[in-house]
């Protein structure tokens, strides 16, 4: 069996090569592997977006991780100062009846 891909521009005839295509302009990628050594594709991948080698993994292998950025923290916004208490409204005073 094929241990690992070999990635070229054209078959030659080995098991294990690996073609990679990308179209800009339309942004279509193909990906073809030769696995028998026919210098004929046995799997054809296509992509609406570009491949690269290094998206193709094989035999196992562990992907390459690109350290994630670390976010700045954003500060809180200055607190708005509170609303100051309302201001109590007098009660009217209560009736009294002078007829007394």
């Amino acid at each position: 069996g094929v241990r690992a891909l070999v990635f070229t521009d054209r078959f030659s005839g080995r098991a294990g090569e690996a073609v990679i295509k990308h179209d800009p302009s339309t942004g279509l990628s193909s990906l073809a592997i030769d696995l028998k050594g026919t210098g004929k594709a046995d799997l054809l991948l296509k992509s609406k977006g570009e491949i690269k080698p290094t998206d193709v993994l094989s035999e196992g292998q562990a992907p390459e991780v690109q350290p994630a950025p670390v976010p700045k923290p954003t500060p809180a916004p200055a607190p708005t100062p509170a609303p100051p208490p309302p201001v109590p409204t007098p009660a009217p005073a209560p009736l009294t009846d002078k007829t007394q």
